[in-house]
């Protein structure tokens, strides 16, 4: 699913009549991590997409994983902020999902 659902993204995308952003946030996500979108919007969805997946797996303790995504990068967010939003969200402080 992690591999198909980004496909599927980009080819729903082109189909639907959906924004520039839209098309650029799931062609990034189907290349991850390597594809950095040019647009600071996008950069944020993606990073944030893939930032609370993991932050949200069992037992991830890893924070130097994220901020060394070329997304994160182009963000200017560093160890020290991807710390920040970890305990952001195990605070409770940010919901990840709900239902």
């Amino acid at each position: 699913m992690r591999r198909i659902g980004p496909a599927l993204c980009v080819l729903l995308a082109r189909i639907w009549p959906l924004s520039p952003s839209i098309l650029a946030a799931a062609k990034s996500m189907a290349n991850w991590p390597q594809d950095v979108p040019p647009a600071p919007d996008v950069q944020v969805a993606v990073f944030s997409a893939y930032l609370g997946r993991l932050l949200s797996a069992p037992g991830f303790g890893n924070l130097s994983i994220p901020a060394g995504w070329p997304v994160a990068r182009a963000l200017e967010v560093n160890d020290d902020k991807i710390e920040e939003l970890s305990e952001l969200v195990g605070s409770g402080g940010v919901v990840l999902f709900s239902n």
